[in-house]
């Protein structure tokens, strides 16, 4: 059997080289990309899984005049250094790291949005610190992710799945093509984005982030997230032509949150801030400051 061949990892350094400092916090030795755009009521917008930060390319210029925004890439992504120990991948950790860089940042309080399952983590910081949100947004919550049989979670199942996914990230090719699965109307610069979150997730520290995130995954705590216990004021946002969280299942999980909003953008698929930023901010706007929203065409 052909073994297959491997792109080599970015050093960490070489992939920071020439961010600015101001850009990074420090959390217990670990460099956390948390960058801070704007003025205003304080926003924190976390990203789903193989994306970072660059995913709200296109929302920040839309917010950051009325908002401060602070963007952070979670653990195994984009600019922030990859941890080795697996616990640190945790829904529990990330969400102690991401109230640990807001204070960093000055802010008693902010609104909290999450993408697919960067929700997961964006629902975790406000169930266990319900005090410091001023509102929860949650677009396209994966929060059905199916726990692996227990054949799967071993250490050679995992060592397998290494293989697979530095294969699959060694070619353009297939990168691209199973990135497209979160778009209803191709992105037009489809292939510079999905070489974008390609290249910020082949850094150094792959190994150890892909088997982190396999055993929080593997954890079940997805599964034992209780959103029906959420305190501040939620909202949901799903796109209708979803195909990796579909509609039905925000829906299942609108039912479980009392007082949720729930709001559908027509014409968009899983990467609603990629393909309908004007739409999101336009609920966002409505839903921070606690008037309506007016209706979308």
């Amino acid at each position: 059997m052909k073994w297959p061949s491997f792109v080599p990892l970015t050093p960490y350094e070489e992939i920071i080289a020439g961010i600015p400092e101001d850009d990074f916090v420090e959390i217990e030795g670990q460099r956390v990309y948390a960058p801070v755009r704007g003025e205003g009521p304080a926003v924190v917008l976390l990203h789903g899984f193989a994306a970072d930060s660059f995913f709200y390319r296109d929302l920040l210029p839309l917010l950051e005049k009325q908002y401060r925004i602070i963007l952070i890439d979670l653990n195994g992504f984009g600019l922030t250094e990859r941890p080795e120990d697996p616990e640190e991948y945790s829904l529990r950790h990330q969400a102690d790291v991401i109230v640990r860089v807001t204070k960093e940042r000055g802010c008693q309080s902010f609104h909290l949005v999450g993408h697919s399952y960067g929700s997961g983590i964006a629902a975790t910081v406000a169930l266990s610190n319900p005090e410091l949100i001023d509102s929860l947004v949650l677009m396209a919550p994966a929060w059905e992710i199916k726990r692996p049989p227990w054949y799967l979670r071993n250490r050679l199942s995992a060592e397998s799945l290494h293989v697979a996914a530095r294969a699959m990230l060694s070619s353009p090719e297939r990168f691209r093509k199973a990135t497209s699965m979160a778009f209803h109307v191709e992105h037009p610069e489809a292939d510079a984005v999905a070489e974008w979150y390609r290249r910020h997730i082949l850094v150094e520290g792959f190994r150890e982030a892909l088997f982190g995130y396999a055993r929080a995954m593997g954890s079940g705590r997805i599964q034992e997230i209780d959103f029906s216990s959420l305190k501040p004021k939620t909202m949901i946002l799903a796109g209708r032509e979803d195909r990796l969280v579909t509609l039905a299942s925000c829906k299942k999980l609108a039912e479980k949150i009392p007082g949720v909003r729930f709001e559908v953008i027509d014409e968009c698929g899983h990467s609603l801030p990629e393909e309908k930023p004007e739409e999101v901010a336009q609920l966002l706007r409505g839903f921070f400051e606690g008037g309506s929203v007016t209706a979308l065409p």
